[in-house]
């Protein structure tokens, strides 16, 4: 740990390296912890990084939710919606939406999304 607070992982291949970083999304007390490659030159000033991108998915998720218009209504109860993955907007891989999101990390971000169905049942994801 460098005294500014910055952690730094050393990895014993470039392809173990790789793999976490591709790994997908990593939480430190509910919080995101954002990796990344340190460049040769690192500046270890604290970045002003209070905003961030992370895919989110819906797991689970009834078939006529699978609209751009209803999918972007349950990103945006968690935050602002950027982009669909592709199995979701071709409907390719049906065990969750998956939608990426710009989260502030300065917030708190809920831990489910109620859904209330057009049969007047709930769903909570």
């Amino acid at each position: 740990m460098h005294d500014s607070g910055w952690l730094i992982f050393a990895f014993p291949t470039e392809n173990t390296m790789l793999k976490v970083l591709g790994g997908g999304s990593y939480y430190v007390f509910g919080r995101p912890l954002i990796l990344k490659v340190m460049p040769d030159i690192f500046d270890f000033k604290p970045p002003d990084m209070t905003k961030m991108s992370t895919w989110e998915r819906f797991p689970n998720l009834p078939l006529r939710c699978w609209t751009p218009l209803c999918l972007s209504k349950l990103a945006s109860v968690i935050s602002k919606p950027i982009h669909y993955d592709d199995p979701t907007t071709s409907m390719t891989k049906l065990s969750y939406a998956q939608v990426l999101i710009k989260v502030d990390l300065l917030e708190d971000l809920p831990n489910s999304v109620n859904v209330v169905l057009p049969n007047g049942s709930t769903l909570a994801l």
